[in-house]
């Protein structure tokens, strides 16, 4: 893990897999690392909050807020921790996990003072009371081993999840617990995105299509005419050009995520190469052009992750949040204005000195498995972190202790 893969470069981002927004607060984890962070949204400053306590990589990416606690969601975690702001203690809530299997819980919302999450990879739904702190309740979504769950809604007072092979649309009623599936045959796709538009459902999968379905009537509309331009960038290296145009079924997603803002609804790509919003009356779809984020051959081969954004939030039902990993920082787009701006979030100095200490301590943890790529980027923090403890006040003092930890760091690596 490099310093980048934690939080940036010159801490000019942390990366992270959504927004909770708070007021003019956001509360969010590092995407690499169990870290809990709290942005300032007057001051620009995020600062860090305190370390989730969980080993691992990935372990609690998503987080959300209830009262008076930020409640984190396990992916490859095994449990559910909630911080309490006011006494910056930690509660820890068990998930009953067979095996060593991946929970996946990306789906998670408040409904009647109770938490509901989908975990994909349990292909269960939980209840969770978080004044209990348990899991009251776990329902089943679908028992067959097979199904690949993706993405889910709330929609009024129920859960919508959508499964492929076939397609499947199962809707859990919060109320009285009930499930129902609609299968829609119509769909031969592996579906990626779902989202809701106040009356239809949009669906999209790795073929270049988007899929509309109305649960009061059953019926399907399917939208294939997309922009000549849509292609998808050669992050995988198999392609011989930069961005490929033909294929119209892939081996990935062609969208990330969707998301429905007034009459439009917006498709983020996965490795596609365009930003779609289609008019949800209409159909018409448009592209939503960002100049910065056109790839290059290089640039390709060094994303920090294997797609072009990550969907943090949208704000005001109209400025739409993301995560550019090709530029590594926050790009805000204006649905209304049809306009995008780049976004700078600064550390103090005690969270950057604070953020060494947790990343050393995990080395230390972990060291007798350390990778040879990581030399260089901890020789690295180790030199920042003496430098940062060298600027304190005592420094005669600091400097012996900072000599101290790069003398005994470099012994061990």
């Amino acid at each position: 893990m490099t310093l980048e893969q934690y939080f940036g470069e010159s801490y000019r981002y942390i990366w992270s897999d959504n927004w909770c927004l708070d007021d003019d607060r956001v509360w969010f984890i590092a995407g690499a690392i169990n870290i809990l962070f709290c942005l300032d949204l007057n001051k620009k400053e995020t600062i860090v909050v305190d370390q989730i306590p969980s080993d691992g990589f990935r372990q609690h990416p998503k987080c959300m807020k209830k009262g008076n606690h930020v409640i984190c969601i396990p992916d490859n975690g095994m449990d559910i921790w909630c911080y309490h702001i006011p006494n910056g203690s930690w509660l820890r809530i068990p998930v009953e996990t067979p095996g060593k299997i991946r929970v996946s819980c990306y789906h998670f919302w408040l409904f009647l003072n109770k938490l509901y999450i989908v975990s994909k990879g349990l292909k269960k739904i939980l209840e969770v009371d978080i004044d209990l702190a348990r899991v009251i309740n776990y329902y089943n979504i679908s028992s067959d081993a097979e199904k690949y769950l993706s993405e889910s809604v709330l929609v009024d007072d129920c859960i919508y999840t959508v499964s492929s092979f076939p397609v499947s649309i199962y809707k859990f009623n919060c109320r009285n617990k009930q499930i129902e599936r609609y299968e829609l045959h119509e769909i031969n796709d592996k579906i990626q995105t779902l989202c809701f538009d106040g009356e239809k459902f949009w669906l999209t999968g790795f073929q270049k299509k988007i899929y509309i379905w109305r649960e009061d009537t059953k019926k399907i509309e399917i939208i294939k005419d997309l922009p000549e331009d849509l292609g998808v960038w050669n992050f995988s290296g198999k392609y011989k050009q930069l961005i490929n145009y033909t294929l119209d079924t892939l081996d990935i997603p062609l969208f990330y995520a969707s998301v429905s803002i007034g009459d439009f609804v917006w498709l983020i790509p996965f490795q596609s190469n365009r930003i779609l919003f289609v008019n949800k009356n209409t159909y018409v779809v448009k592209n939503f052009f960002l100049e910065e984020e056109e790839q290059t051959e290089n640039d390709v081969k060094t994303q920090l992750l294997g797609h072009k954004y990550l969907l943090e939030g949208v704000i005001d039902n109209r400025y739409i949040i993301l995560f550019s990993l090709k530029n590594k920082c926050i790009v805000e787009i204006d649905t209304q204005k049809l306009s995008y701006t780049y976004l700078d979030y600064t550390l103090d100095f005690k969270s950057k000195s604070k953020i060494y200490k947790i990343i050393l301590s995990n080395y230390y943890k972990r060291k007798n498995v350390i990778l040879e790529s990581e030399i260089f980027a901890i020789n690295e923090l180790i030199k920042q972190l003496v430098q940062q403890v060298n600027k304190s006040e005592d420094k005669n003092k600091n400097t012996l202790y900072g000599n101290s930890i790069y003398i005994k760091l470099q012994r061990d690596i």
